[in-house]
């Protein structure tokens, strides 16, 4: 009876490893995972802040909201009035006219 009960425990420590080492790879994968996601957010979050909102195109963005704004045309040199949708989009989308002038040099 005593072999069949060490044998038994055995087991039982054996698969318990085996599904704490389990548990533990899938922990830390989606540790990466989670922190590869945020190190993305970062880098392109960055990289827009560093590119002149007056030399992006204008872009409605592709949501169906309706946010009067403006932007500055690259192919006129003016400040046009369009329609943002509400999500997407870039920084080329200022408020008033007057602040795309002012913040764009037109």
């Amino acid at each position: 009876m005593a072999i069949v009960e060490s044998t038994y425990l055995t087991l039982t420590r054996e698969a318990t490893y085996e599904i704490h080492q389990v548990l533990l790879i899938h922990c830390c994968l989606a540790k990466m995972v989670a922190a590869f996601a945020l190190f993305l957010l970062v880098v392109i979050s960055y990289s827009e802040a560093r590119i002149d909102p007056c030399k992006q195109p204008i872009k409605a963005g592709m949501c169906l909201g309706y946010f009067p704004k403006w932007g500055m045309n690259q192919e006129t040199g003016q400040c046009e009035e369009f329609i943002y949708g509400g999500c997407g989009g870039n920084m080329n989308q200022f408020d008033s006219k007057e602040q795309c002038e002012l913040l764009c040099g037109r």
